[in-house]
Order: structure tokens, then sequence, then C-alpha cells
């Protein structure tokens, strides 16, 4: 959704031909800030200062304002100026890390002393090999290059960490299947399934 808004409204520029959409814009955006989603990071620095400082000239901008105060978040940010670093982009706190992956993704792992939880080592072990095989950069296709972003987003639907941390920490569970070994995930509770080969 943010990138969609993102890609229509902002990039370019502001979209006076699609002014009353700004308004619509301002409520889903200030929707993911109040519910710990992704916050939008690619308002320009000026479009920022002008939503929480005053009237603006610019149709767009009001509608912005207006979406923004529907959802309380507008007169946050009035009160609370300083809240503003939380909408300018951050390249640091943006791309998780391979440490930070790896802690994030608990392995929810069988009794200790157990063949299964052997197993499930094992192929725990070989997805902290293709992570660290990831944050080098050397999977992907001829078109991408994965990141550590990507496996974020396959388990829990966002490339990052949210601001306030994840509601339901990721975790690895291990399920036994009986024809294909891929990954699957569950966004909805942040679970990474992984297939241990038991034969």
């Amino acid at each position: 959704m943010m990138i969609d808004i993102k890609e229509r409204l902002f990039d370019g520029g502001l979209h006076h031909d699609l002014q009353d959409k700004y308004d619509a814009a301002g409520i889903l955006m200030g929707l993911c800030v109040l519910q710990n989603g992704k916050i939008p990071q690619f308002i320009p620095e000026e479009m920022l200062q002008e939503l929480v400082k005053g009237p603006s000239l610019s149709p767009c901008v009001k509608n912005l304002q207006a979406g923004f105060q529907k959802t309380g978040v507008l007169q946050l940010l009035e009160k609370l100026p300083q809240l503003l670093h939380l909408f300018r982009p951050s390249v640091v706190a943006a791309v998780p890390n391979f440490t930070k992956i790896i802690q994030l993704l608990s392995p929810q792992f069988a009794e200790e002393g157990t063949n299964t939880r052997k197993y499930q080592k094992e192929v725990h072990n070989a997805f902290i090999r293709y992570a660290r095989e990831v944050a080098a950069g050397r999977r992907g296709t001829s078109k991408i290059t994965l990141t550590l972003g990507h496996i974020l987003q396959f388990v829990c639907g966002t490339d990052e960490e949210p601001c306030l941390g994840f509601a339901k920490l990721p975790e690895i569970h291990f399920v036994e299947v009986d024809q294909s070994f891929l990954p699957t995930a569950n966004t909805c509770v942040n679970i990474l399934y992984l297939a241990p080969h038991c034969n």
C-alpha cells in the first residue's frame, strides 16, 4: 500500500491532478503509524515541515494534513515534533543485518537429546548458511539480488522491523513433510516453517 502511495502521489513531486487522493493517503499513512506498520519515509522534508508547522498553499498538502488529522497523527506531531525523525529516511535502521535476522527468527527446537532436534539443528544450520549467503549478496536471480529484508518480508510481511518492534516475535518452527522441503511462512503470526529431512 505504501509503495503504491509513494509511486502515485509522491514520486516526481506532488500531483495536483490527484489532489483529492491525498486525504485518503493521509488516513492510510496515519493508520500505518498508529498500528506499528511501516512508517512512510518518502515525504520530502519541506512537506513534512509544512504539514506540522502551519497552513499550506498547496491543496495536496492541505488534504494530506486533513487525512493525518483524522487519525490524530497530525495532532501528535504538532505536540511532539521530535517524532518527525521517524518520517525521515534512515539507512541504518532500515537495513536488517545478519545478526539481527538470526536473533529475530528464534527457532523452536524439540527436546534436547532427541533425533528430531538433531535434524532440526541441521536444517537450522542450513538456513543460517543461506542467510549468510544472502547477506553477502550471493543469492538471487539475474534481475534481483536477494537481501535480508527479503527474508524478513517472506516471514513477516515487512522488510524491516517496525519502529516499536514486532507485536508477535518471529519464530522458526519445524514441520514434518512428505514431499516438499521448501520453506513456507505464515505472515499473520510471523512464523517460518522449515522442514527437516528425517530419513
